[in-house]
């Protein structure tokens, strides 16, 4: 069985299950499933779109991928955070190690540096683990069906919606009443675009950045200064990139929600 055929078969099953889940809940009027998944953006259209009671798809759909983007920024931050906290201990450990042995390029200062640097860190871990929970319960409710904490996004491919030349083209086809607030969600998308594009381009030299202090680090030829620096860098700087990727996603589906109600309304 090639590969089309399998990712056609599976969200035939998907939808196929999800469509007879939500008749067999509608009969009871209540939701008492666990799903150990999360749904890709086309088949939460697809439920969507095949239930009844939800009146205005247009906002529902916006709210899915609005959730569904929010679960995967998140995440990816949350993972970014979890690799941050690692670093961190294995840094105060050998930090701990050193003064303890007496060496004179550590002092209990730079342990406190460090100590600091992991509570923030935690904190981090707490915080998303929180926003991620409270966008699948959000999300979860809307589709009706239940995700568990560890129900995650099965594909691993990042997506990024396209605005493409056409997309702009059509804003002047719209409802004059519409046109204004287009207009402001194009310029909304025009700088979150550029935010994205630069925040990708640092990704790359900040982890370049973070490898080199971790190895300098491990060899005792760094020290931990310039790593505790590192880290705080690469932590804003990786969890900024997500952040402009679900802001640049956001201000596309909003104006295709602006689209979708403009095209309802004539």
């Amino acid at each position: 069985m090639n590969a089309f055929l399998k990712k056609v078969l599976k969200s035939f099953y998907l939808v196929f299950f999800f469509s007879s889940f939500l008749l067999s809940t509608e009969a009871r009027g209540e939701v008492d499933s666990v799903f150990p998944f999360i749904p890709d953006l086309k088949e939460c259209r697809n439920i969507i779109n095949a239930n009844q009671n939800i009146l205005d798809k247009g906002e529902a759909i916006f709210a899915a991928k609005n959730y569904f983007f929010q679960i995967q920024s998140k995440a990816e931050q949350l993972n970014i955070s979890k690799e941050v906290r690692t670093h961190f201990e294995t840094a105060i450990e050998k930090a701990e190690q050193k003064y303890d042995e007496g060496e004179e390029d550590v002092s209990q200062s730079d342990i406190t540096k460090l100590k600091l640097g992991l509570a923030g860190t935690l904190n981090d871990i707490y915080e998303l683990t929180e926003e991620i929970q409270i966008a699948k319960l959000s999300l979860g409710h809307l589709l009706g069906v239940m995700f568990t904490e560890k129900s995650s996004i099965q594909d691993d491919k990042m997506i990024v919606l396209e605005f493409s030349s056409q997309n702009r083209d059509d804003i002047g086809s719209l409802k004059s009443e519409n046109q204004l607030e287009a207009e402001k969600q194009l310029a909304h998308i025009f700088k979150a675009e550029k935010v994205f594009k630069l925040a990708k381009k640092n990704r790359k030299i900040t982890r370049s950045l973070l490898v080199t202090e971790v190895a300098n680090y491990d060899f005792g030829i760094g020290n931990s200064g310039d790593l505790f620096e590192a880290l705080i860098i690469y932590t804003r700087v990786l969890r900024g990139y997500y952040q402009a990727m679900y802001d640049f996603n956001h201000s596309v589906i909003k104006m295709e929600l602006l689209r979708f109600k403009s095209k309802s309304s004539q």
